[in-house]
């Protein structure tokens, strides 16, 4: 008969605390993406206006929208909108590879030179991007005039 390999108390918990984190965090993700999704249906539902607030330096795009060069995430900016609206300008929303901002993030910080650079306006691929996210920002992002604290 074989012996069963004896597990301590704090290995058992550790091992169960993980366990838990990570359903947390499956569970946290996942209400998250419901309650996106709930708030759009429900906006659009009830006639509201897309709002994005102003806060933050880049804004993530959902998935739908990928870099046409290495297929990661995508982010936008705002630099100009109408002060009316809200609405961003055409124009006015810049497109960027989150891998790309991260790459030359951390090249910077390590006064090194970039790995690597897109060629974002020089490409059809990126000049269709720019195009669609030009669009999903006319209906779905509205810039507040002032900055929310």
């Amino acid at each position: 008969m074989k012996a069963r390999p004896v597990f301590s108390v704090d290995r058992r918990c550790s091992a169960a605390q993980r366990r838990l984190g990570a359903f947390i965090n499956e569970q946290a993700e996942s209400a998250r993406t419901a309650i996106a999704a709930d708030f759009q249906r429900l906006r659009r539902a009830h006639g509201l206006p897309p709002v994005l607030l102003i806060g933050w330096k880049h804004y993530r795009l959902p998935e739908p929208f990928a870099c046409p060069e290495c297929g990661g995430s995508v982010c936008f900016e705002v630099d100009e909108w109408s002060s009316a609206t809200g609405m961003p300008s055409a124009g006015g929303v810049r497109v960027m590879c989150v891998d790309e901002e991260e790459e030359l993030d951390r090249s910077m910080q390590a006064g090194e030179d970039p790995a690597w650079t897109h060629r974002h306006w020089q490409d059809e691929g990126w000049m269709s991007l720019i195009r669609r996210v030009e669009r999903f920002c006319a209906s779905n992002v509205r810039i507040l005039a002032r900055e929310l604290d």
